[in-house]
């Protein structure tokens, strides 16, 4: 629906010990973790679908947003943050780089 709370997951590492692989190790973790993201995210989408069924046939109504007026409006909410001090500069561009 509004896809805002899905559930971020991690790999950390310290950056010593990402240093300290090699390119070929690195890459399989970098894979790794994409793969991993891919396979959480199909689950979560399955089991959204099973949800949403599951409420649809109790007779819930579902009502679809508009997600590009929704995001226009974060963006505007983002900016006020970093110009008012409460982001750190630049982040507005990260973040829309992560999602564009």
């Amino acid at each position: 629906m509004t896809n805002h709370l899905v559930a971020p997951y991690v790999i950390l590492m310290s950056e010593q010990a990402w240093q300290d692989l090699d390119a070929e190790q690195q890459a399989l973790i970098t894979q790794a973790g994409a793969d991993a993201g891919d396979f959480y995210t199909g689950l979560v989408q399955d089991s959204f679908e099973e949800q949403k069924a599951a409420m649809l046939a109790e007779g819930a109504a579902i009502i679809d947003i508009n997600a590009a007026a929704f995001a226009t409006k974060a963006t505007a909410v983002m900016q006020k943050f970093e110009a008012d001090g409460m982001w750190s500069e630049g982040m507005v561009a990260s973040i829309r780089a992560l999602v564009d």
